[in-house]
């Protein structure tokens, strides 16, 4: 029972992790495909990964990854519920 309720914490995390990462990704690509084009690539990198962007860079990430966590809370009752027949 640990070890399966154990697994399921890590699943549950790698899976917001994993969630986070795709919605900063098509963030970024939605920045390059209607904002900045492809050649901005380089600048958009260059300035995330300077001493001034990478709390910008963290901050969405942390943001995205709560914002994920709280998705699957919310799915949690939806299932709960509709199991409980409510």
């Amino acid at each position: 029972m640990v070890e399966s309720a154990l697994g399921q914490f890590v699943f549950r995390e790698l899976s917001a992790v994993a969630g986070a990462v795709t919605i900063t990704c098509l963030m970024v690509a939605n920045l390059v495909g209607y904002v900045i084009g492809p050649s901005g690539i380089n600048w958009l990198v260059s300035q995330f990964l300077q001493k001034e962007g990478l709390p910008v860079l963290g901050g969405m990430f942390v943001t995205f990854y709560v914002g994920t966590k709280l998705m699957f809370h919310i799915d949690d009752a939806k299932q709960r519920k509709y199991r409980n027949g409510l």
